[in-house]
């Protein structure tokens, strides 16, 4: 079984968080009142949490959330820094 990838990439800032052990809660410099996104839990579980206009890639799945406004998300992905 392969290791577990408890990561994520915020896609608006470009920052990748990873939590490494248990109970090692990271999140993005963007914070979490808008557009932030956290990671939790290391191998032992995988929490994620996020703002209510969060973009981010699952760096185990690779599916990319996005809760931007529609307006937004029509602009296309400008402010990517993947």
């Amino acid at each position: 079984m392969a290791p577990v990838v408890n990561a994520v990439t915020c896609l608006h800032c470009g920052t990748r968080i990873e939590s490494s052990y248990r109970h090692d809660w990271k999140v993005c410099p963007c914070g979490l009142e808008i557009k932030g996104v956290f990671v939790d839990g290391g191998q032992a579980y995988t929490r994620r949490g996020w703002g209510p206009e969060a973009w981010f890639r699952d760096e185990q799945t690779g599916v990319v959330y996005d809760y931007r406004p529609q307006a937004e998300q029509d602009r296309g992905s400008h402010d990517q820094t993947s």
